[in-house]
């Protein structure tokens, strides 16, 4: 199947002043490379911290790159002038994780939707009323919701909005931001149900950003996971989420309540909660397994070896993970970069 995106050795350094003398850049994503096909969702996951949204604003040229290749249906994105980057933005659009600051509180819904058929001169405008009506309704919204304002809409009925605003340029690829964080567990199945239908139906592409390992086994076909800006795992939804190889991947998991397949993909049972915030904590104030509290941000980062090593408690830990930096090798149906990583020895 021909890649609708492909990154490689995607690379961004954020550049740091002291008030003394110049800090090192601190490099958020490290080499990364990624692809998806058009109809499949590959999901980004790890904790806070870990470069997953930077990837995904890099991709869309939201977020300065210091090396690297994006390509989108042959196009080199980071190559392209403003003109033609606008053209392709068309092809890729972005749904944010809170759709209250996503939208303009002083814009009705309908000017909301139609904005960008506006910016890039879609159809007839006398036309545009009904096609915002139209885009209202395939997102499960009254149409008579275009004359409302933000903030009369709950926070399901605005991510509806969001998405009906992203869909009416007609994109290929949604970069989905953790769609659903920001919403009650309730709504959340709705709108996760709404961009399944919406993927079938338009055969969409998402690269989708979540901690929340439910939702990622409700829409995701393939999932890569990062750690300090590094895709340490990778491979098929099913096969990372029941047979982990990296300690990390392990980890994750270990901290998900219920990581019990849900409706909507094939072998899937209910879904009963969503996962909290991992930086959150689990119900009853437990403290959780190590790796999963949120601090990739701020975990340390080794001069050389294995990123994970400080904080790996495999028990094949040695020098060579001090030393000799792991790269991704197949391990059963997934790729993972742990020199240690098999199915005997956890």
């Amino acid at each position: 199947m021909t890649s609708l995106l492909s990154v490689r050795d995607l690379t961004v350094d954020y550049r740091a002043t002291g008030l003394i003398m110049p800090r090192r850049p601190l490099r958020a994503v490290d080499r990364v490379s990624l692809t998806v096909s058009r109809g499949e969702t590959l999901a980004l996951v790890g904790e806070s911290g870990s470069g997953k949204s930077t990837v995904a604003r890099s991709i869309l040229r939201l977020q300065p790159v210091t090396a690297g290749t994006v390509e989108f249906d042959g196009h080199p994105v980071l190559e392209l002038d403003r003109r033609t980057l606008r053209g392709l933005r068309r092809r890729m659009q972005i749904v944010l994780q809170d759709p209250s600051s996503a939208l303009n509180p002083r814009m009705r819904v309908g000017a909301a939707v139609a904005e960008g058929l506006e910016i890039h001169r879609l159809g007839v405008p006398s036309e545009r009323p009904a096609r915002v009506a139209q885009l209202l309704g395939e997102v499960g919204l009254d149409p008579a919701l275009a004359d409302a304002y933000p903030h009369q809409l709950s926070g399901g009925q605005r991510q509806r909005v969001v998405i009906a605003r992203a869909l009416a340029v007609g994109p290929e690829l949604l970069v989905l931001d953790e769609p659903v964080s920001a919403l009650d567990v309730s709504v959340q199945a709705q709108v996760l149900s709404l961009i399944l239908e919406l993927q079938q139906r338009r055969q969409l592409a998402y690269l989708l950003v979540a901690h929340d390992l439910a939702v990622v086994r409700q829409v995701a076909h393939r999932i890569a996971v990062m750690y300090l800006g590094r895709i340490v795992e990778t491979g098929p939804t099913d096969a990372v989420l029941t047979a982990p190889a990296h300690p990390y991947t392990r980890m994750l998991i270990a901290a998900a309540p219920d990581p019990d397949h849900v409706e909507g993909r094939p072998g899937g049972s209910p879904l009963r909660a969503a996962a909290p915030d991992p930086d959150e904590g689990p119900p009853g104030g437990s403290p959780l397994p190590l790796g999963v509290s949120g601090e990739g941000a701020g975990a340390t980062r080794p001069a050389k070896g294995c990123l994970f090593q400080p904080r790996c408690p495999h028990p094949g830990l040695d020098l060579r993970c001090a030393s000799e930096s792991p790269a991704l090798r197949p391990l059963g149906a997934t790729l993972a970069a742990c020199h240690h990583a098999d199915s005997t020895t956890s």
